[in-house]
């Protein structure tokens, strides 16, 4: 008898079997956290000095890029905790719903520290004439490449946080179905 909607018997709404579902998940919350905490760290140490002007520049020094220090910080934590909750309570599924919320908002998270990092990148590879900024990275080019690293890093991750996400919601809606 075919209980699945699909028409061929087997798995839920034509997909993986639930085990799969769950082994996608813990691999893709392993990345997330892997990329984050990566992307942490490159982004933290991004750093050049001159000696002959005697200036340092250091991600620290910007906003934006401090707070692409602390949302991929926060993301990493978070996944960490959700990991450990995801796996001490896969038999009954009851932080489901939870997790893919707190999961939406961790990508807004790195979205939005990406998009503001993404935007000091460009000003610092182009500079903006208009405002009579220069571009810095023809001459801090080891910065700018730590940031670019940082970013893509980051980026990675939040591809990794968007297929978690659909994981999750499709594994929510397989069960809603019975």
């Amino acid at each position: 008898m075919d209980i699945s909607g699909t028409g061929y018997g087997g798995s839920p709404a034509g997909g993986l079997p639930e085990s799969h579902g769950r082994l996608a998940a813990y691999i893709l919350r392993g990345l997330v956290i892997s990329l984050t905490f990566i992307a942490t760290l490159v982004m933290g140490v991004a750093k050049q000095s001159f000696s002959s002007f005697q200036i340092t520049v250091k991600s620290t020094q910007s906003s934006s890029f401090v707070y692409f220090i602390a949302a991929n910080v926060f993301v990493c934590v978070y996944s960490a905790v959700a990991a450990g909750l995801s796996f001490t309570s896969s038999s009954t599924g009851s932080f489901e719903l939870p997790l893919a919320v707190a999961d939406l908002v961790a990508l807004a998270f790195l979205f939005t520290s990406n998009a503001a990092s993404m935007a000091i990148d460009v000003v610092a590879r182009k500079g903006i004439a208009n405002f009579g900024w220069d571009k810095i990275c023809n001459v801090a080019g080891t910065f700018c490449g730590h940031v670019t690293a940082a970013i893509v890093l980051s980026s990675l991750a939040t591809i990794a946080c968007v297929l978690l996400l659909v994981t999750s919601i499709v594994t929510i809606h397989r069960k809603s179905l019975y």
